[in-house]
């Protein structure tokens, strides 16, 4: 008689999914609410210049202050880009340098960043949470748009609704993704969402 299989024997042969890991930076800000940046491109430039990949305005930055060059082999490298001020690395001053996770990177006198890597689904939870602030960033008409996309309406159904030519619509909700760093309408959506839940509990 044959004996009965052993369940957990199944579980213990079946390999636990993985979630990809990316790098992302976190900034501090003037509410104390700290915003969590992914690092999406091979290179990513930090400074106060609209042009910047990552825009920090704070006393001292450069217009191009520093770039994270990312390889294909998951590493990072911090280089300085001739600042005024200097890049400095957990209080060290440097010209180029890896990065390793947790890494506090001086851009200039006064703005501290920290260098991550995060699971997709966590850097998304945090990103989204920490991106509640800067709801009130928006123009009141952005907010209106976001929330109509958060109830589930298409852009056409928005230009309809709110009497507007679909390409206003399509721009409004172009900045609302740049502001927010959302990168999906359902980011767009779940970051509305929390952002109601906090308000009522406020």
């Amino acid at each position: 008689m044959d004996e009965p299989e052993d369940p957990t024997s199944v579980w213990a042969l079946r390999p636990r999914p993985r979630t990809r890991r990316r790098v992302a930076l976190l900034l501090g800000s003037g509410d104390g609410v700290p915003r969590l940046v992914v690092l999406r491109q091979a290179e990513v430039v930090i400074g106060r210049g609209e042009d910047a990949d990552v825009r920090v305005t704070a006393r001292g930055v450069s217009r191009q202050h520093a770039k994270i060059v990312l390889a294909a082999a998951d590493s990072a490298t911090l280089v300085d880009l001739q600042s005024r001020n200097g890049t400095f690395v957990n209080g060290t001053r440097v010209d180029a340098t890896a990065l390793r996770e947790g890494d506090e990177i001086a851009i200039g006198p006064v703005a501290v960043l920290q260098f991550v890597r995060r699971d997709e689904d966590e850097l998304l939870d945090v990103r989204t949470a920490a991106s509640v602030a800067d709801l009130s960033t928006l123009t009141p008409r952005q907010q209106e748009i976001a929330r109509l996309v958060a109830d589930g309406l298409s852009n056409p159904q928005i230009a309809e609704k709110l009497q507007l030519k679909p390409r206003t619509v399509t721009s409004h909700l172009e900045t609302v993704f740049a502001k927010l760093d959302v990168r999906s309408r359902t980011e767009l959506t779940r970051l509305i969402m929390l952002g109601q839940s906090h308000g009522e509990r406020a």
